[in-house]
């Protein structure tokens, strides 16, 4: 099975379990479960990610690894996490998250994960009016990441000469990135039509945020050698790498959600 073929299925399946999460629906507990599974991971995979160097040492983010009440008490917690956001309102998840970044050892955690996850469950649970443009963002950066991976594989095949994007990720190419900018551009403009034209404007340039977000995630994996960021979807990059490019572009829809209120 070609890597291209993975890349999609792996997607689509996280894909399914995003829409459960999604879709109009009273299963509160449900999308809460879901949003808790797919947070775990996350951060089980950020705090545990590992050398696999010739003695298997293990190199942690966090201070408190060896201790065992992650992966004891990780599902409960990140559920009971979840669960007192879904009773926060936005105001006071940012004044929470602003106390916690007094302790330096989680910003990390604050800025690239926790902000991002409380995103993605106001688009699950709380938005109700304008779902699609609250949701495309992520609809953005997947469309870029596909279709870049797809142009680029697609010059690879005809032997076409390709140009290497950055050397944190060889994969990348310049000319998959535009393509994926270019055809993430096209779509926001073209369903957003009814749409303020900031609002598609804005949309585009997620495509730039997921790469970027993207490039960000192949550095922390360089930085601790390891092809996989964790052991779900593994040999497809992990968890973490099918979601590196939602966590960033969630900041675009924290911009959306601003301008709602004059636009």
């Amino acid at each position: 099975m070609s890597n291209f073929l993975k890349k999609i299925i792996s997607s689509l399946i996280l894909l399914i379990v995003v829409l459960l999460i999604f879709i109009p629906s009273s299963l509160v507990v449900i999308k809460l479960l879901l949003l808790s599974w797919i947070f775990y991971y996350l951060i089980v995979e950020l705090i545990s990610l590992k050398n696999e160097d010739t003695n298997k040492k293990e190199i942690s983010l966090n201070p408190f690894y060896d201790h065992k009440i992650l992966y004891q008490y990780g599902p409960f917690l990140s559920f009971f996490w979840i669960s007192i956001s879904y009773y926060l309102n936005l105001n006071y998840y940012l004044g929470l998250m602003i106390l916690l970044l007094c302790f330096k050892k989680i910003r990390f955690y604050i800025f690239y994960l926790f902000i991002p996850m409380f995103y993605l469950k106001m688009v699950a649970l709380d938005i109700k009016v304008d779902f699609l443009l609250y949701f495309f963002p992520f609809i953005i950066s997947q469309i870029c990441d596909w279709s870049g991976f797809l142009t680029g594989n697609i010059l690879k095949i005809y032997n076409k000469k390709t140009h290497q994007l950055s050397k944190i990720s060889p994969s990348k190419t310049i000319e998959g990135a535009i393509a994926g900018v270019l055809i993430s551009t096209l779509v926001s403009f073209y369903f957003l039509q009814n749409y303020h034209l900031t609002y598609s404007i804005l949309l585009s340039c997620c495509s730039l945020v997921a790469i970027s977000g993207d490039l960000f995630e192949s550095s922390l994996k360089r930085k601790f050698k390891v092809k996989d960021s964790g052991y779900i979807l593994k040999d497809h990059g992990g968890m973490l790498d099918r979601l590196d490019s939602w966590l960033f572009v969630s900041y675009i829809g924290y911009i959306i959600i601003f301008l709602r209120n004059f636009l």
